[in-house]
């Protein structure tokens, strides 16, 4: 008999729990004595708990020796198989030695029962394999009859086969490979259910259902047939396969809205198809999940990678208290099926106590899904006697399974990130889409809604198609900007379509409702058809840059100016306008609010563009929540103007002296700038005098290590270049209303940047404005980053980062995160960084950090060369507290929507606000919509709480007929308190909580 070679004097320990009672090891040696002397060493690396029996001699050959050390019985069955694995060939062979090994597992869990079992198999088959150099189907007859007796307990555990296609949405590629990818992928899965009838496949994503009815819609028909068999099961609850971290809360809702309302449509499912959330390649995922799939009936969830947890089958609870069962793949949806793919699952069926565990195979990414062979070889499996219980089965097998034993489940209370830290970054142009898409979408619709209050006038919401837009850009490798050209440029066309429809339908509502506002007793003046030749100007100007329209409509001197608020927070803040071909008076400027008094105001540029020329002014404006206010503009009275010698405050000082001190101040904050390269070296919080910086806050290129996956992953920072070349241009640093300066600098190789530093009239931070010529790419070795940096004056104790529907508290920690544009830092020292449209942030002990830009050259080669225009926000906060960081990102976040008007009656007043909030504790819950409702019967309005919970009590600016709290689908689920006007809602902790009002 024979023995697998190893090294003179070695000892095999296989990987065995230590709580097991045996622990093999094997020695093969020349003597009884090197036996004994390495068997004490290893005892005693065991703390001598351990004394053995005998030493028997087990073979000899070619003076060799085996020798069985029996204190802790030796088993040589993991070195057999190891061995055989590498040598013996063939279908019988990889058979038997599967069928030995898988048992081995099995005696594993059972602690050892099957040892000997085993042992005579593994035996067995090495001396086959070296007395005929093979294994062949004799040999598998005899060993499958030698292991009989564990046969039974073989296949009482079993796993249930599921094909997938994973079809990723325009990674590699562009939308036409998609398509075809789709298309070919579910003719194959179609005529493969043909012949195999027993075969069951799942797939996700409502877009790929999408791409079918698009472009092959007969296809649909053989699909809906195979689900009526209850073979083809539908696992997509959501558009896409999207990125859980960068998606607002709002988005993620409209993922479940819309998925199930499309896919009952053309697939005739039932709500109860949608039970599983199929996530399997998504890149982190965020505390908030749980929650939002429970408002959506969801009750399950499947992935693959994000968990630092050492297990696969478990409960995930939001701080809310909702909870998934959540299954990680311990094989991944790319299973290809072997004789070896199986080995995890009786230590799977034993420690989740499930009689079955679950098996996705097929091929994927660029679509495919199962092979015939993989099929031929499942089948097969399944006749083997020494292997578990094989058949096709279901997901929704699977989680009810799971659901008899859900207490029995270990529980994870947190997020599970981050995975690839440059996803938060790479391809900006995308992440900026993304935001702002789901920013005017959310704008479009409140707007609407406030529309139907002011008419009375039920309609439905109409922008579905425009959100599917958005929501397929949130694809897990789309929006983290790990694809190529193609891929964005894709993602940008049906952003900037979706954009588009938004700003039209805000346009529409903002008019409808400003036809409404009496305007009748404001300065008008009559102007010659002639003179005039502002009408008009400014159409579509702006835009360009997710600005919106500022199209005039005024005449003259007097100007009318609406500013719309579709959001919750009161804004307060300085306000800029342009007004096209104004004929006043700079010197006289005036603006006055709602009440008659006069706001302060200044101009801030001037220009011409496309035959008009354009005044910006900036003044200090407030527009209540989902309301608005109308100010006007004119001239000041005066007398005998040229012989005035002092002109108003408002007039701009255009320079600033190079050696004066550079500072920004306002009540709030004093900032001072340094002068040679205009770095931040000092924030002073003026409420209580204390210092926010220790070192200089500015802009730096960061040249990152590159090791690979560029996309995907930040490098370690090899070297930090400051900017160079700085020379300041303008400034205006006595401005009551918004004080700045600008100037330009080199940084990198060879990129330009024009930066504006502005603080206005009660700003509680500075903004910074970049006009950026970034020609910086990677060279393969090195990765360029466009970064800011805020040195901290006391070291941070932990940073709070807006996430999906709340506010997170991450520990200190020197890597990218993401967030949803906004890290505040607790401790001492409380300084925030909030950027629109960027989602990487890092907050260590010492230094917060925004990354802008990076230039990863994999798999896109130059994914940022060109123009940028960027814009940050570095301030201070009062409180550190989840519910006022919320808030106060709310109010940073939000601006109002400017709209020309016209002089004329109306039966609204000048101000006012559709929708407010009585209740004491308003800042414990935030607003993320108000929509009209899908079926065109009242409106919705979804809120969540960041914190501690308690009541909202809504008042409308019209009586209430009815309301219902609902779930994320828009069915009633109880009816809410009405009173008037007034609809009192409980707010529970973490709670998502949508109400359906109708007025």
């Amino acid at each position: 008999m024979g023995v697998p070679s190893t090294a003179k004097s070695t000892v095999l320990v296989p990987e065995v729990p230590t709580s097991h009672p045996n622990i093999y090891f094997l020695l093969i040696t020349t003597s009884k004595k090197i036996a004994f002397r390495r068997f004490k060493s290893y005892n005693r690396s065991r703390q001598g708990k351990v004394t053995p029996r005998y030493v028997s001699l087990y073979s000899k050959k070619q003076n060799r020796a085996s020798f069985i050390l029996e204190g802790m019985k030796i088993m040589r069955y993991p070195k057999i198989i190891q061995d055989l694995k590498k040598r013996a060939t063939g279908y019988y062979a990889e058979r038997v030695i599967g069928e030995c090994e898988y048992l081995a597992h099995l005696s594993r869990v059972k602690k050892g029962v099957y040892d000997e079992i085993v042992e005579n198999g593994a035996v067995f088959l090495w001396e086959s394999y070296l007395s005929k150099k093979g294994i062949g189907k004799t040999e598998c007859e005899k060993f499958e009859k030698l292991m009989a007796p564990a046969a039974s307990v073989a296949k009482s555990y079993g796993t249930k086969f599921i094909a997938h296609a994973h079809i990723d949405m325009n990674w590699m590629w562009g939308y036409p490979e998609t398509v075809d990818t789709t298309l070919e992928t579910f003719r194959t899965i179609l005529r493969m259910m043909k012949e195999y009838p027993d075969l069951t496949f799942g797939q996700s994503q409502a877009s790929v259902y999408k791409i079918v009815e698009e472009n092959e819609p007969e296809m649909l028909r053989e699909i809906k047939k195979q689900i009526k068999r209850g073979k083809w099961e539908v696992t997509a609850s959501t558009w896409v396969e999207g990125d859980k971290n960068m998606a607002s809360g709002e988005a993620m809702t409209r993922h479940l809205l819309y998925t199930r309302a499309y896919l009952k449509k053309i697939l005739g499912l039932s709500d109860e198809d949608f039970f599983v959330d199929f996530e399997p390649d998504t890149f982190g995922h965020s505390e908030n999940v749980p929650e939002v799939l429970n408002q959506a009936g969801v009750k399950y969830y499947y992935h693959c990678r994000g968990l630092d947890e050492p297990y696969f089958l478990y409960r995930w609870m939001s701080p809310s208290g909702a909870e998934v069962i959540a299954y990680r793949d311990t094989e991944w949806y790319n299973m290809d099926p072997d004789p070896f793919c199986l080995m995890w699952i009786p230590e799977f069926c034993e420690t989740y106590q499930m009689p079955f565990a679950l098996s996705v195979f097929g091929v994927g990414d660029h679509g495919g899904g199962p092979t015939r062979r993989d099929i031929e070889r499942i089948l097969d499996m399944a006749t083997w006697p020494i292997f578990p219980e094989i058949t096709f089965g279901t997901y929704r097998e699977f989680y009810a399974e799971a659901e008899k034993v859900r207490e029995l489940l270990p529980l994870k209370r947190a997020e599970s990130n981050p995975r690839f830290t440059g996803c938060y970054t790479t391809q900006s142009r995308i992440k900026a889409f993304n935001r702002m898409g789901e920013k005017r979408l959310g704008e479009a619709e409140a707007m609407q809604a406030m529309a139907m209050m002011v008419e009375g006038e039920p309609e439905s919401a109409a922008l579905d198609k425009e959100w599917q837009k958005v929501l397929f850009n949130q694809f897990h490798d789309i929006l983290p900007g790990s694809g190529i050209v193609d891929t964005r440029e894709y993602a940008s066309g049906i952003a900037q379509q979706a954009i588009a429809r938004a700003n039209s339908y805000i346009s529409q509502a903002m008019r409808r409702i400003a036809g409404e506002i009496d305007t009748s007793n404001l300065p008008d003046e009559y102007i010659g058809p002639l003179e005039s030749r502002s009408e008009g100007g400014g159409v579509g100007q702006f835009v360009t840059g997710f600005g919106h329209t500022m199209v005039e409509r005024g005449r003259g001197v007097n100007r009318v100016m609406h500013l719309f608020n579709p959001s919750d927070v009161m804004i307060h803040r300085v306000q800029n306008v342009k007004i096209w071909d104004w004929t006043g008076d700079e010197q006289w400027m005036m603006v006055t609010g709602p009440t008659g008094d006069e706001t302060p105001v200044t101009v801030v540029d001037r220009g011409s563009t496309f035959g008009h020329t354009y005044t910006e002014i900036a003044f200090m404006a407030d527009v209540p929540p989902f309301g608005y206010s109308t100010y006007s503009l004119g001239e000041r009275e005066v007398v005998m103007k040229p012989f005035l010698t002092e002109a108003p405050k408002n007039i701009k000082r255009e320079q600033v002296d190079f050696d004066y001190k550079i500072c920004l101040e306002n009540d709030l904050l004093r900032a001072e700038f340094r002068t040679t390269d205009f770095a931040l070296i000092s924030l002073l919080d003026k409420k209580t005098g204390a210092e926010q910086l220790s070192g200089p806050a500015r802009l730096r290129v960061i040249l990152e290590d590159n090791k690979g996956m560029e996309a995907w992953r930040v490098g370690k920072y090899a070297e930090i270049r400051d900017l160079h070349h700085v020379r300041l241009v303008s400034g205006d640093l006595q401005n009551p209303v918004q004080q700045n300066f600008k100037f330009t600098a080199l940084l990198g190789e060879r990129s330009k940047v024009i930066v504006k530093v502005t603080l206005g009239k009660d700003d509680c931070a500075l903004n910074y404005k970049l006009n950026l010529d970034w020609l910086e790419a990677s060279d393969g070795q090195f990765i360029s980053q466009l970064n800011f940096v805020a040195p901290i004056k006391e070291t941070a104790k932990a940073y709070w980062y807006a996430i999906p529907f709340g506010m997170v508290k991450r520990d200190v920690v020197d890597i990218d995160l993401p967030a949803l544009n906004f890290v505040a830092a607790e401790g001492d020292c409380r300084p925030f960084l909030y950027s629109e449209r960027k989602y990487g942030f890092r907050g260590n002990g010492e230094e917060l950090a925004l990354t802008l830009l990076r230039s990863g050259g994999n798999p896109d080669r130059f994914p940022e060369l060109g123009d940028h225009e960027l814009e940050f926000k570095l301030g201070i906060t009062e409180e550190g507290d989840a519910q006022s960081l919320a808030k106060l990102r709310e109010q940073i976040d939000r601006s109002p929507i400017y709209l020309s008007g016209t002089v004329h009656q109306g039966s609204l007043p000048l101000c006012g606000s559709l929708l407010s909030d009585l209740a004491e504790k308003k800042e414990s819950y935030v607003v993320s919509a108000l929509k009209p409702m899908e079926n065109g019967e009242g409106f919705l309005l979804r809120l969540y709480d960041v914190a501690g919970g308690g009541k909202a009590e809504l008042c409308f600016a019209m009586d209430v007929k009815e309301a219902w709290l609902c779930d994320l689908h828009e069915k009633p689920v109880e009816k809410a308190i009405v009173s008037g006007k007034t609809v009192i809602v409980p707010v529970e902790k973490g709670r998502v909580v949508s109400l359906i009002v109708k007025i």
